[in-house]
């Protein structure tokens, strides 16, 4: 049985109340603590890998032998396409390398939305073509592979492409503009796919019915067969849109998940505990 993989991105958390004099990393510490309690490990059967935002990373690193001792891995949020020089914010996967990441996240839907929002905003133009999205994250996917981080790239409709019935459309571009002779195979194994609908993320939203989780991770697999991805029956696709501990099971009962992608129930170890343990 193929390794099943749960995500939890921390996005923006945990961030200290303004005046706190508390240790800076102590919320994140409780965190991991509230983790080990609830028994979110890594084992034979599952791997954690936990993103944090880019001012935990260090901290992260020196916490090697916690994260060796519950076999978690460790993620960054964002990484970028240069290895070095004069570029103003960026992340390069050389650092992160460094630091003892192993994964990053490329193209998640907050991300992405942030993208549109700043396309429109000057070109003034409401639902511009979408596809330089994925061709302008296509060199970070590379970059991120050629310096060995395993990538976690993110694709999924919004409720609108969702309601016009465009959802195998929106994939197979998002796709073919992010691989499509992108030279990746031989690092087939350092790519997971995640699927999220953008319409169900926020923690409480609907989820979709397992028969279109089932068609999205089915179209999925097609495409990058079509790519040219080989052994795409072995792709390990994640589900990311509000799972939690009430849908865990029927999520992960859907022919073709090979595990979720936290967002809101990663932030209690209770929840999370849950969400791993939805076998036990």
């Amino acid at each position: 049985m193929p390794v099943e993989i749960f995500g939890a991105n921390l996005k923006m958390n945990p961030v200290p109340d303004i005046g706190d004099r508390a240790s800076f990393s102590e919320p994140l510490e409780d965190l991991l603590l509230d983790y080990e309690i609830n028994k979110v490990v890594g084992n034979n059967e599952r791997e954690i890998v936990i993103f944090a935002p880019l001012v935990y990373l260090h901290y992260l690193s020196l916490k090697r032998e916690d994260f060796k001792k519950n076999n978690w891995r460790f993620g960054s949020q964002r990484v970028s396409r240069h290895d070095r020089g004069a570029y103003t914010g960026e992340t390069s996967p050389i650092w992160l390398r460094n630091l003892g990441v192993t994964d990053v996240l490329i193209g998640h839907s907050e991300v992405r939305e942030e993208l549109e929002e700043l396309a429109v905003s000057l070109t003034g133009i409401e639902g511009y073509d979408k596809e330089p999205i994925d061709r302008y994250l296509k060199p970070e996917i590379q970059k991120a592979l050629e310096r060995g981080l395993r990538v976690f790239y993110c694709v999924g409709e919004t409720e609108t492409e969702k309601q016009g019935g465009d959802t195998e459309e929106v994939l197979s571009r998002q796709l073919w503009e992010a691989f499509e002779e992108s030279g990746f195979d031989e690092a087939r194994y350092k790519l997971v796919i995640a699927y999220e609908p953008r319409w169900s993320i926020g923690g409480n939203e609907l989820t979709p019915k397992p028969g279109e989780i089932e068609q999205a991770h089915r179209t999925i697999r097609e495409v990058m067969s079509d790519i040219g991805f080989k052994d795409s029956q072995d792709l390990r696709i994640l589900y990311g849109g509000s799972m939690n501990p009430g849908n865990v099971k029927e999520i992960m009962a859907v022919p073709g998940v090979s595990g979720g992608l936290i967002g809101s129930a990663c932030l209690e170890g209770s929840m999370f505990g849950e969400v791993v343990n939805y076998a036990g």
